[in-house]
């Protein structure tokens, strides 16, 4: 197998698997376990067909272009604005959301203050960034690794408090519960340009890259929002915001140095997810917008860093479940139904044979647009009013 294939399997699910997984759990243990099985494996389904017309839409077109680029050729200047305007504030929520969580992870360790812990975070991060970050692919490699392995070695380690009937609930009315954190959780088409590029030798495997990038986090948030609802279950009511967070839960219902690793986990994934967010976006400023670097990185860590700062103090610390759901539902929605309509018309306008072919159903594009709507007005009636 080379090592392309895996490097861009690796790609994908380290742009997946960031701040999401550590939501998932919360929201399904209010909608009821159940329920929030079904709306991870429906929203996991929606994804894999999304991601694989995206990877056809690049497939399609002729050089090299970022999902706002082919937004621009198939979609036209008000799908390109959409695409360039969505991805720039899903990745300053992205932001904002690791900042905090990191924050919290970091309490639930040493104890102390989630701002001051998330504004040093943010300012440590930040200075990596404006040194300049490499690709970070073979480093996504080996945190998939490390994740897959905590969330083997958490169960295995507190099986002992482990309660099956806490694996109950199902009420379909409750199924717009987690929609926004769960859709969140899978956002990562826009890396499939950047895996089209890694396999610019090898294109034909492309599709089996995205079906197994698009399957391992939904595998892994399956198993560990089973993990998380099997330790803690209903106790999730009743813990403070701030505790919500799945590994922060956890570390106080299992063994101290469980807790511990699943929270240092939790901080890596967040801080490769920041560096991976804040790099493409000053790339994106610098490059399509024809901004000097200085100016791009002033824009990318300035905005985020203001509203980190502004929440935490005029807004009483807006949770980390909100900003989740209303950047997954809002941001996801929107690319998803992009991306759908991108690819129908790539199918016309596209001026190179792809190596894999989707098909286009009118039913399955209507399914998936009524799913990406419903989830944004859903939101934002329940987030404004």
């Amino acid at each position: 197998m080379k090592a392309s294939f895996l490097v861009a399997i690796a790609t994908l699910v380290g742009a997946t698997i960031g701040a999401g997984i550590l939501g998932i759990p919360y929201v399904v243990s209010q909608s009821g376990f159940w329920t929030g099985i079904l709306a991870i494996v429906i929203l996991g389904t929606a994804t894999l067909l999304v991601n694989l017309y995206m990877g056809e839409v690049a497939l399609r077109t002729n050089g090299n272009h970022q999902l706002s680029g082919y937004a621009g050729i198939y979609a036209g200047k008000i799908g390109r604005s959409l695409a360039s305007a969505f991805l720039i504030l899903g990745t300053y929520g992205a932001l904002i959301a690791y900042t905090i969580g990191v924050g919290h992870s970091l309490t639930a360790i040493i104890s102390g203050n989630y701002f001051m812990y998330g504004l040093l975070f943010f300012l440590l991060a930040s200075a990596i960034v404006i040194n300049g970050i490499k690709s970070i692919g073979k480093a996504e490699l080996l945190i998939t690794s490390l994740l897959i392995a905590v969330v083997i070695l958490i169960p295995l380690l507190s099986s002992d408090v482990m309660e099956t009937k806490n694996f109950s609930g199902f009420d379909l009315y409750r199924i717009m519960m987690p929609y926004g954190v769960v859709l969140f959780a899978f956002m990562g088409a826009s890396s499939i340009p950047t895996i089209k590029e890694e396999l610019n030798n090898n294109r034909k495997v492309l599709k089996k890259a995205i079906i197994i990038g698009t399957l391992i986090p939904l595998a892994v948030y399956l198993a560990f929002t089973a993990i998380v609802i099997g330790l803690v279950g209903g106790e999730f009511s009743r813990l403070a915001e701030n505790q919500q967070i799945a590994t922060v839960a956890l570390s106080l219902f299992i063994r101290p140095e469980i807790g511990n690793l699943a929270n240092v986990f939790a901080i890596l994934t967040m801080s490769t997810s920041f560096l991976a967010g804040s790099y493409a976006l000053s790339s994106t400023f610098q490059f399509d917008y024809k901004l000097k670097r200085p100016l791009a990185l002033l824009m990318t860590l300035s905005i985020p860093l203001l509203l980190f700062v502004v929440n935490a103090l005029f807004l009483d610390g807006t949770s980390f479940m909100k900003i989740l759901g209303l950047v997954g539902s809002v941001t996801g929605g929107i690319m998803g139904i992009l991306i759908v309509i991108m690819h129908f018309r790539a199918k016309k306008m596209g001026n190179r044979k792809p190596e894999y072919n989707m098909g286009f159903n009118p039913i399955i594009a209507a399914i998936l647009a009524a799913i990406f709507l419903t989830g944004i007005i859903n939101e934002l009636l329940f987030s404004f009013f």
